[in-house]
């Protein structure tokens, strides 16, 4: 199989560490209301890779992307945007008025559904490259 699309199993390793991570981040978050809203979408994203992804794979890179976007957003839920611990400490190094992990936040939240959008437009023959 190509580089461009790993080993199912691979994946399905992946996607099983990511729902470990999940699970792990509901236990005690600051606040389970935010923690819901935002692990929702990465919720609803692993039951479509199991009734759905599975059988029509994207790119390794999309792959990546979403993964990353989905750990981005469990973070971001288990601290809250404004309280995680990385953002404070860009803040500090880089003497910002506040913590901007929601800005990284909100850069994914366009970044992923773009480069997935771009899969469905290759994959569908909507535009050619």
């Amino acid at each position: 199989m190509s580089s461009l699309h790993p080993r199912p199993g691979a994946r399905d390793a992946v996607v099983a560490a990511l729902v470990v991570f999940l699970v792990w981040s509901g236990i005690a978050p600051r606040s389970h209301v935010t923690w819901l809203a935002e692990v929702f979408w990465v919720i609803g994203a692993i039951v479509m890779w199991a009734v759905w992804l599975r059988r029509l794979p994207c790119t390794g890179i999309a792959f990546t992307v979403l993964v990353v976007h989905s750990v981005v957003l469990i973070i971001g839920g288990i601290y809250t945007y404004a309280h995680v611990p990385l953002g404070a400490w860009v803040q500090e190094w880089m003497a910002r008025p506040r913590n901007d992990y929601d800005r990284f936040g909100h850069f994914m939240q366009g970044f992923a559904p773009a480069l997935l959008w771009r899969e469905v437009f290759l994959r569908n023959a909507i535009v050619a490259l």
